[in-house]
């Protein structure tokens, strides 16, 4: 375990199909505080902070990046570029790594999977932005709306024309609101082409680093912090994407969560790994 998210609220102004923050968990200033502590005492040095959105209330999530700067953490924002470039003097030297999520080409394409109108745009200022102090990952959602050669050879494109480190591509999984709309989740002959066409783009020239993270590779991979303080794993058991709580911040340390995540990572594999045995023999093997 090298880094941990906490997700420090579940609003957004975007309404994804696959959204994992789907559900309300309340957060007050006393728990930041804990949390904080907690993580600026903690061996961790490396911590994603996210949502929801967590530029929802600017000034929170500056009030929670500023002590963790200080004490020497490297910070990962992950964001929808809502009020970035507004409090970005605030921000940029204080973030290691800028995470944006881009699911199309042009606005149009972006809204395919329930993002808003302006996304797109509030994403392109900002990769036009010409005063970059860090590093920007984009990740992009695959349903089978935009699971398509086409929609990520001219997503590839867009980003050609800007500095960007990494492009992660994220097949959708059923937690949450992705848990309602499965009717998006990839088949098995979906995946196989998915495959094929982030291996086709991987093969052209780009001065980015391409990653497909596959359903099997998130599982039992996170550990996170939820807005009250409780820590969780998800582990994908096939049907749904099941989030186990394994302790409360306000009562464990995160040298302790890590032990009960590793025991968890470390136990025998999930469902889903022993029901995929039959989907991977359906796909082609690189």
């Amino acid at each position: 375990m090298n880094i941990i998210d906490w997700r420090i609220n579940y609003e957004c102004n975007n309404n994804c199909y696959y959204c994992f923050g789907y559900k309300k968990i309340n957060h007050c200033t006393k728990t930041d505080k804990r949390i904080i502590q907690a993580l600026t005492s903690s061996v961790i040095s490396n911590i994603t902070i996210s949502g929801g959105e967590p530029l929802i209330e600017p000034n929170r999530l500056i009030g929670i990046i500023n002590p963790l700067f200080e004490k020497g953490k490297k910070l990962y924002l992950s964001t929808n570029g809502l009020n970035f470039l507004d409090y970005y003097e605030e921000i940029k030297d204080k973030i290691a790594i800028l995470g944006l999520p881009l699911d199309g080409y042009d606005e149009s394409s972006n809204m395919i999977n329930g993002r808003n109108k302006e996304s797109f745009k509030q994403i392109i200022d900002i990769l036009n932005h010409d005063k970059q102090t860090y590093k920007i990952k984009i990740g992009t959602v695959i349903t089978n709306k935009n699971n398509n050669y086409d929609s990520l050879y001219k997503i590839s494109r867009v980003l050609d024309r800007y500095d960007v480190s990494i492009w992660r591509i994220y097949e959708m999984i059923p937690e949450n609101r992705g848990k309602i709309n499965e009717s998006l989740l990839l088949t098995p002959i979906d995946r196989s082409e998915l495959r094929l066409t982030v291996k086709k783009i991987q093969e052209e020239s780009h001065n980015y680093k391409i990653e497909l993270v596959l359903r099997e590779d998130r599982s039992k991979n996170y550990l996170i912090i939820q807005p009250d303080g409780s820590a969780i794993v998800p582990i994908d058991i096939g049907d749904i994407i099941e989030e186990i709580i394994i302790g409360d911040i306000k009562n464990c340390t995160i040298e302790e969560l890590i032990l009960k995540w590793k025991s968890i990572v470390n136990d025998t594999k999930s469902n889903y790994y022993r029901e995929r045995i039959l989907d991977f023999k359906q796909e082609i093997a690189f």
